[in-house]
């Protein structure tokens, strides 16, 4: 989910594609879909402000990316990549959005899984949490 202004710009929900063998795992294809669907938009606002020549500051224009597992986050920031036996048999497209943290425009930052509003798409939640999810998916 790509959140802006604490308003999501993009969601989706379905079943994963592939199988996967662990939580890091699973959380790392998510990873890797969501700055898919970022690096696009990326693309495409600095293209319209190259075009019409509106003045961006590129400082200004750092994108978040808020992850809850640890494994996936240290997966995705750590340098060099920390190979491990659990992870070595990962897909090479999972390593694709490593390079595109390396320039420091796309922020890998951790969040408390109370904190996620995707989780209300994937887990039964809990009266008040799902309640409070809702609320802050529809701005209220």
């Amino acid at each position: 989910m790509i959140v802006l202004k604490d308003l999501p710009l993009i969601w989706k929900s379905q079943l994963q594609v592939g199988i996967a063998t662990s939580t890091a795992e699973a959380e790392v294809n998510a990873l890797h879909a969501g700055l898919r669907s970022l690096v696009a938009l990326r693309t495409i606002f600095f293209e319209i402000c190259d075009c019409f020549d509106l003045p961006v500051e590129r400082v200004s224009t750092i994108s978040h990316a808020y992850e809850d597992n640890e494994a996936c986050r240290l997966y995705a920031t750590a340098d060099p990549p920390r190979l491990t036996a659990r992870n070595k048999h990962w897909n090479i497209r999972h390593h694709w959005f490593r390079s595109q943290l390396g320039d420091n425009t796309i922020l890998v930052q951790p969040i408390a899984s109370a904190d996620q509003k995707a989780d209300i798409f994937t887990k039964a939640l809990k009266a008040p949490q799902f309640i409070a999810n809702r609320k802050s998916l529809l701005g209220w």
